[in-house]
Order: structure tokens, then sequence, then C-alpha cells
């Protein structure tokens, strides 16, 4: 089926233009070249002290069978010893050879052996970080979830991306957090999904402190849409079922996430449907738009089918209109459903419960959309700009 024997068939390079942009590509292939070429010396290195060494062995050889010739020949001359008997202890000084040839090869190739085994020790012997994590587990029900003073910056930093940040989402609210570049958005999903860990301050889950309950039932608990999220090349019902790989043939589920993410009107028009292979490393594979590839993504976050969704800019890729429908999606969710959305277009929070407004690593505004566009504050200057620049852009096309 495959077009190409391409090593990753699995994730396609979404990041190619990017590479062509800055012209990084040029520097990676610089380096690999540099690596081959130290590579290729030391491999050379190696090789020509073994041909020296195994030059040596052979002309020591050929010494001692000239030698031998020598004092057969002389001995012959005073009949002390006959031809057989040359021809004899000649063929054992050849067997002799061969096998000292045979030992010194044997030799050379333990070393090598011995080299690469050593290489895969130093991998064994590495020290693993593992994660410090407590034993309490994390029931059915939505969490409380609470940051409290707050502060952190990422290792081997000096600068804080958080800065004495507090704020509570209660069971069932859908918030958004909303900030500029660099305001520390996405940093609070990765500590709240237990990355890393703060420098002080708490984060508590149900009024315990975080660091006290296994990671991977956190992880569990909320249906995540980071904001580099992967484009598999892959049959797309594996594609969605790869949050949820235990219903991969629940069809019905499938369908429902892509309603929900917009992207099912796409695949309807597909000959082999959900079963159609996407990626241009297969003969039969198809390409798609880096929008419906947002949209797939944000699919296979719906395909959980959890009730606590946390989505890092889910549609930082769309139109404007898909962009309002997936945020009124979002909000608009019926039953015992939270989310906490990530985003940096003031707009689309409209209809969220709380709106969390975070600047240069400090919750500076909370509240809805109607309290804080009566406060007169960040988040009023950021809507209006932002509204002012879409009549003008309207009134444009």
């Amino acid at each position: 089926i495959k077009k190409t024997n391409e090593p990753q068939v699995l994730i396609l390079h979404t990041h190619t233009s990017e590479s062509y942009m800055t012209h990084d590509k040029d520097f990676f292939y610089e380096k690999i070249e540099t690596l081959e070429s130290e590579l290729s010396n030391k491999q050379f290195h190696f090789k020509n002290k073994e041909s020296r060494s195994s030059d040596f062995v052979r002309f020591f050889g050929i010494l001692i069978y000239i030698f031998s010739l020598i004092v057969f020949v002389q001995q012959y001359k005073i009949g002390t010893i006959t031809i057989a008997l040359i021809s004899y202890y000649l063929g054992i000084i050849t067997n002799f050879q061969d096998n000292l040839n045979l030992i010194f090869s044997d030799f050379n190739n333990f070393l090598y052996d011995v080299n690469n085994v050593s290489i895969v020790n130093d991998f064994f012997n590495e020290n693993i970080l593992y994660e410090k994590k407590g034993c309490l587990k994390q029931d059915k029900s939505i969490p409380k979830i609470e940051f409290k003073n707050v502060w952190f910056k990422y290792p081997n930093t000096n600068y804080y991306v958080l800065k004495d940040c507090s704020f509570t989402i209660e069971p069932g609210e859908k918030v958004a957090l909303l900030g500029s570049n660099g305001s520390g958005k996405s940093t609070i999903i990765k500590l709240l999904l237990c990355f890393y860990k703060i420098e002080r301050g708490s984060i508590l889950l149900n009024d315990k402190n975080i660091y006290d309950y296994d990671f991977s039932t956190i992880r569990k608990k909320f249906a995540v849409l980071f904001q580099n999220y992967i484009n598999y090349s892959l049959p797309f019902r594996e594609i969605i079922a790869l949050s949820n790989f235990n219903e991969i043939n629940n069809d019905e589920l499938i369908k429902q996430s892509c309603l929900k993410s917009g992207i099912f009107d796409l695949v309807s028009t597909w000959e082999k449907g959900i079963d159609t292979v996407i990626g241009i490393y297969y003969d039969d594979g198809i390409e798609m738009s880096g929008g419906q590839w947002q949209l797939t993504s944000l699919a296979r976050t719906y395909f959980t089918n959890n009730k606590y969704y946390i989505l890092d800019e889910p549609s930082a890729s769309l139109d404007i209109y898909t962009e309002d429908k997936i945020f009124r999606n979002i909000y608009n969710e019926k039953g015992e459903v939270s989310s906490l959305t990530v985003s940096h277009m003031i707009a689309n929070s409209k209809e969220a419960d709380k709106i969390i407004i975070l600047d240069n690593g400090k919750v500076c505004e909370i509240g809805n959309h109607n309290e804080l566009f009566n406060k007169n504050g960040l988040y009023k200057k950021w809507y209006t700009s932002q509204y002012k620049r879409y009549i003008i852009e309207n009134a444009d096309e």
C-alpha cells in the first residue's frame, strides 16, 4: 500500500513549510552530515587499526615461513631431512598462519562488539527520572480545581511564567482562559496535568493537593487537545480511536464525535467513509488541510467521551464561522460537562460561565462577559479592539 519506505509513516511532517521559511533544514542537514562524518571517521580509524594489525600478523607469518624454508633447505643439503618432511612441516606452518589470522580477526571483531555493547550499557545505565506521585485515586466525579498563589518557572530558567496565580473552577463550569502570547495559559494546562511541579503555592483537586494523587488517574480524567497536536498518517478510524482504542469499532461514537467537531460533513463525502486512509505515504491515501486536521484532532478529543474537556487553542486553523460554531458547541454542552478552553480570541469567550484573564503571568480579572465588560478593564479593552478589527475586515470583504 505504501508509496515510500519513509520511516515516519505514522506521523506527517507538518512543519515542512516552517522549515523552508526559517531555513532550519540547512542547519539540521549540516548537523546530520557532521555526525555522519564523525561516525565514518571513527569507523575508518578502527578499520585502519585493524588492517595494520592484520598486516603485521601476515608479515610475521611470512617471515616465519621464509626462515623455516631456509632452515629446511640447509638441513636437506646435509641430508638430515627429506623433501616429504619439508612439505609436511611447511604445511603445518601454513596451517598455523591461517589459524593465527583467524584468531586475530576474531579478536578484532570481539573488540568491535565490546565497543557496541558499551554503548548499550551506557544507555541502560542512564539515570532515569521517574515521576514522584501520590497514591490517591481520582473518582468519577467532575473535580473542583483550585490554584492558590501558584508560582512557576520552567526548569533551568530564572523567569517566572506564573506569579502568585490564584483562581477556582467549580464542577460543571465552562471556563475560558484568555491572555496574550506568553501570559501562561498553556503552562496552566501543563501544571494541571502534572507535567511540571510548581515552585510555590498549591494546586488542589477536590480540596486535596494534586501531587497526592496518582498522576495517571488525573490525566485520564481530562480529554485534552494540545496546541501542538499530532497529525497521524493512518486510517481515519484509527486516528480518531487513538484517544479511546477500546471503542475503535464503535461507529456511532465516531460519528457523534465527528459531528460534534464539524468534520463529519467532509468524512461523509469519502467513498470509504471513516475507513479512508489519511496521508500521502499511501497509494490510496488522501490529504487534509490544516483546518480539517484541527477538526479531526478535536473529534479525537471528543471520542474519549470524558466529562472534562481541556482545549488549547482548538480553533487556531479555522475560519471565523467554523470557529464560532465550535465554541458555541463547547459552551452550550448539555449535562454534567466541564471545559477549560484556552484562547487569545476574546469574542469566543462571550458564552463562557467564567472568564479568567491572564496578563504577564498574573490573574488580573475573573468574571463572566457582562461583569468584565462593565469593569472597563483589560477584558473590555481587548474585546473592543478585536471587535473593531472584525468590523473592518467584514467591511473590506
